[in-house]
């Protein structure tokens, strides 16, 4: 037979001899990771090894059963020669299990019947209520195993494209199972309290809403209905409204894959009804909020409402313009910003000195100045995006709110404001 099957033999039994070492384990799991991506000619027999290399795949992820501890109780130290020379080479378990399990989906089966099975068995340990010192693997796993399914197909089109031959590629029926799978994780990961694994699920949706949109965004939006609809869930809400912002332009390319329900519609309606998302006792869903916002407007160059845009007027509906009733939903967002920045310099000027005059520094600013908000690039689209009636409709109510209204309190705020 060929030299590598030989080795991958060999090697599988040097790895079943030496349990318990997680050192060892990661670099046979990363050498045979690496050796499933470019075995291009079948020189492995991996229907006789796949048993065995989904027992240590599960090994890796360190899922418990019923009472036992996640990680076994002994384990083994690798030599300190072999740490210094090796160290760099070793991929994380869960890392490396999911770039094996991608690499051995094969036209004959090979490993998706095994990723089934898995996904079985890891569904409820991604569940929101059953989080544990396993989440960081099993988050580390769902990203990916995503990240290396796309790269895995990335790779499959570009040779496509160049003439060349791919050996035993994806197929779309594979395709579309394998997502299937991966959504049935991402649907328990997406509201977890964990912050990783949530974020991965959100952007293992966004990613996957570009391969298959008729599975995923139907998701997505029905995810947001059902969070708006729960009032005392806040958590949830943000989850979904992150999930769509990362979707928006998966959606507006494949505005079909919702069915009969009109995307133009469907965006018009889930803006206005996160408009009380705009809340400064709620600043996580406040900034979520402002995501998908941005997300909306960074995809649409301009922003019209139907009286301008509509059919058979003088100034005719750009190709790439939403076709949304814009004038309402920008109207009453302003008011929610106005509203937002009073209870904003509230708090700020809550500590004023024996003076009279206001504590507040350049130092204390809110939430929405901090770096990881999208307040300013928000505004700045906002305005670089209206259209010359919304825009003027914009300035005058901007106008009459800073010639009624003194906010000491929340100077850097109204400053972004007033800028663009």
């Amino acid at each position: 037979g060929h030299p590598w099957g030989e080795w991958a033999l060999e090697l599988m039994e040097v790895w079943e001899g030496i349990p318990h070492c997680k050192y060892w384990a990661a670099c046979l799991l990363g050498l045979f990771a690496r050796l499933a991506k470019h075995d291009q000619v079948g020189a492995v027999e991996w229907a006789a090894l796949l048993p065995r290399l989904m027992t240590q795949c599960l090994w890796a992820l360190e899922i418990p059963v019923g009472g036992s501890l996640a990680s076994s109780p002994v384990g083994r130290r690798p030599p300190r020669e072999c740490l210094m020379l090796f160290s760099g080479e070793c991929l994380p378990r869960a890392r490396a299990a999911a770039k094996l399990l991608v690499y051995l989906v094969s036209q004959s089966g090979g490993s998706l019947p095994h990723i089934a099975t898995l996904a079985d068995y890891l569904e409820n340990y991604y569940h929101p209520s059953n989080g544990g010192q396993w989440t960081s693997a099993l988050t580390t796993f769902l990203r990916h195993l995503t990240g290396y399914f796309v790269k895995r197909l990335a790779a499959e089109a570009n040779r496509r494209s160049a003439g060349r031959p791919c050996e035993d590629p994806i197929t779309a029926t594979q395709r579309t199972e394998l997502i299937g799978y991966l959504l049935r994780l991402i649907k328990r990961g997406h509201f977890s309290k964990n912050h990783s694994l949530c974020g991965a699920s959100v952007q293992a949706m966004g990613v996957l809403a570009y391969i298959e949109p008729e599975l995923v965004l139907p998701l997505v939006v029905g995810r947001l209905d059902e969070a708006l609809e729960t009032v005392t869930a806040t958590h949830q809400l943000v989850a979904a409204m992150d999930a769509l912002a990362s979707c928006i332009r998966p959606l507006l390319l494949h505005p079909t894959a919702l069915g009969d329900v009109p995307m133009d519609a469907m965006l018009a309606q889930a803006l206005m009804a996160t408009l009380p998302g705009i809340d400064a006792n709620d600043p996580p869903k406040t900034l979520a909020t402002l995501k998908l916002y941005s997300a909306v407007l960074s995809a649409s160059p301009l922003v019209c409402d139907a009286s301008e845009c509509g059919p058979g007027l003088l100034a005719p509906r750009p190709p790439t313009a939403l076709n949304y009733c814009f004038a309402e939903w920008v109207e009453c967002l302003l008011d929610r910003l106005f509203n937002l920045f009073s209870n904003v310099d509230q708090t700020n000027s809550r500590g004023g000195g024996t003076d009279g005059h206001s504590a507040h520094t350049d130092a204390e600013v809110s939430f929405l100045m901090y770096g990881s908000s999208m307040y300013r690039p928000f505004m700045e689209l906002l305005f670089a995006r209206l259209s010359p009636q919304l825009y003027t409709s914009a300035l005058r109510q901007l106008a009459g709110f800073l010639h009624s209204t003194t906010l000491a309190g929340a100077v850097s705020e109204v400053g972004v404001l007033t800028a663009e």
